[in-house]
């Protein structure tokens, strides 16, 4: 009779306490969920309007959006670090380079980064995977003033999704080799929309694949 009966108390006690503590944690979760909602909004609007200067804003004929660094054409992909593209393609023009210095270039998804480790391990002459080397100096991203260049010491790598003619004189000037690569254009765009579309707001696409790949025949 007791017995049975402070252990009925004792487990209604406890699943009033459990109750307790997981609405508490219920209050705590939803919380920080609106106050992520809020501080993302804020992000997504502070992202807008740095980028409204700098880049071009296109929609397709779904509606969706989705944002090009805007330099006189039209380039994929975008880097909310940069500062205006215009400007950093003028002073790229005017960064100095060496005749044993190679660019890999190409659009995105075509492999870049994987053309970077081949010929870095070539550069090196090993092919032994060197997990303490530094990614190369990478043209549209950084300004070369802060610090897109690779350390001093020849041959040094550069990469860029940049078209040719936006690349720096002395590419000519000094005949700095670059290797250019090329990828089906298919696999290229696949990769590209999973890419996007993993993002939100103004850095992303949130259109299905066969928008996106409207899109892609429309603009390039």
């Amino acid at each position: 009779g007791s017995g049975a009966a402070l252990e009925t108390d004792l487990v209604a006690a406890t699943l009033e306490v459990c109750a307790t503590e997981v609405w508490r944690t219920v209050e705590v979760q939803i919380g920080l969920k609106l106050r992520y909602t809020a501080c993302r909004r804020l992000q997504l609007e502070f992202i807008r309007e740095r980028m409204a200067t700098r880049h071009v804003e296109l929609k397709d004929k779904f509606g969706n959006d989705i944002c090009f660094g805007h330099g006189g054409d039209i380039l994929c992909p975008v880097y909310v670090e940069n500062r205006d593209w215009r400007q950093h393609l003028r002073d790229l023009k005017d960064a100095d380079l060496k005749s044993s210095d190679v660019i890999i270039a190409g659009y995105p998804k075509t492999g870049t980064h994987w053309t970077i480790e081949i010929v870095h391990m070539l550069m090196r002459n090993t092919t032994e995977y060197d997990q303490e080397s530094e990614l190369p100096g990478f043209f549209d991203f950084t300004p070369q003033e802060k610090g897109s260049n690779p350390p001093d010491s020849p041959p040094r790598l550069f990469s860029t999704h940049l078209m040719l003619h936006h690349l720096p004189r002395q590419v000519w000037e000094k005949k700095v080799k670059v290797v250019y690569l090329l990828r089906n254009p298919k696999d290229v765009w696949v990769s590209l929309y999973h890419q996007t579309n993993k993002h939100r707001g103004p850095l992303g696409y949130e259109g299905t694949w066969n928008q996106f790949f409207s899109l892609m025949i429309s603009f390039g």
